[in-house]
């Protein structure tokens, strides 16, 4: 019972950091429609019909450098890369295998372990190191989805004069000029945790 428990908690994971990673391309074609400047399912066509994630953000990129100039490469760029690491761990959840393994430490059997590896894993033999999406590795990957979906809305938003999620205008101002910070700090208005400072009340004038 225990490993199925283990296989369908890894199953339900993997599910959960693909819809994950779904957010991230959705907020990216809302971008990409601001700055096609057409509407939003003319620009889903184009969008999604571009396979290759490489090539999809370097038409964004294009399309940013054509309406804003270089004002926002140093933000661009950084948030960029750290959407590459997630477009290449995408393809490895989807299509890497299940696999449970007991093993035996001081002479005692371990919990079994369910993890995604590579179909080709046993080739390497049982005492080769192997590469594996545990459930935490899941989890985190669908967290780093969702920071990183979360701050290219923003993003679109503060372009667009759109909903920038209760942020001030101006703090954005300058945080678009510059890298992105990951793990994003959770006092910056790119969080998703981020909650406004309270405003403290007026002196009594006593």
């Amino acid at each position: 019972m225990a490993d199925l428990d283990s296989r369908q908690t890894v199953e339900l994971l993997r599910g959960q950091a693909i819809g994950a990673h779904t957010s991230v391309e959705l907020n990216l074609c809302n971008l990409f429609q601001y700055l096609l400047r057409t509407d939003l399912e003319t620009a889903g066509i184009v969008f999604y019909a571009i396979q290759n994630a490489r090539i999809r953000n370097t038409t964004i990129e294009k399309l940013l450098k054509l309406r804003h100039g270089d004002d926002f490469s140093f933000f661009w760029n950084s948030w960029r890369k750290e959407c590459k690491k997630i477009d290449d761990q995408r393809n490895s959840i989807a299509h890497w295998l299940l696999s449970t393994t007991k093993q035996i430490k001081d002479g005692v059997w371990q919990p079994p372990e369910s993890a995604l590896k590579h179909p080709t894993y046993r080739t390497k033999g049982d005492w080769h190191p192997v590469e594996k999406y545990t459930a935490q590795r899941l989890s985190d990957f669908a967290d780093e989805c969702y920071d990183l979906a979360f701050a290219i809305r923003l993003f679109h938003g503060y372009l667009a004069d759109g909903d920038l999620q209760g942020r001030e205008p101006e703090p954005l101002h300058d945080i678009f000029r510059q890298p992105i910070i990951y793990p994003i700090p959770s006092d910056s208005p790119l969080s998703r945790i981020w909650q406004k400072p309270e405003t403290p009340p007026p002196p009594s004038g006593e």
